[in-house]
């Protein structure tokens, strides 16, 4: 059993994606989504290997450049495949993928 659902990593430390980080912990967290927010100074490397360490299964990816477009990066720890979701569909989209 993994101890957290899913983790937020933030790619850089934009003002645009704290904000946004934070909002979607809170929103996460009031779904009854046990979350972890990543919210360390250490290497995006050194971040997901703890994701995959402590066995976090799904991880939100977190930048500047994708919340412009609207977009957040979903990633799949068991095959590492990494997934664009519109961030208006982000709870619905975590929602499914966790069966809640």
């Amino acid at each position: 059993m993994q101890p957290f659902d899913i983790s937020i990593i933030k790619i850089d430390n934009s003002n645009i994606t704290k904000k946004f980080s934070e909002k979607i912990y809170f929103i996460l967290k009031k779904n009854n989504i046990n979350v972890f927010f990543n919210n360390d100074n250490k290497s995006f490397g050194q971040t997901i290997y703890n994701m995959d360490y402590i066995g976090v299964p799904y991880s939100l990816l977190i930048n500047s450049k994708n919340l412009l477009k609207n977009f957040i990066e979903f990633k799949y720890r068991k095959n590492n495949l990494i997934k664009l979701i519109n961030v208006n569909n982000i709870l619905k989209f975590i929602k499914k993928i966790l069966n809640k």
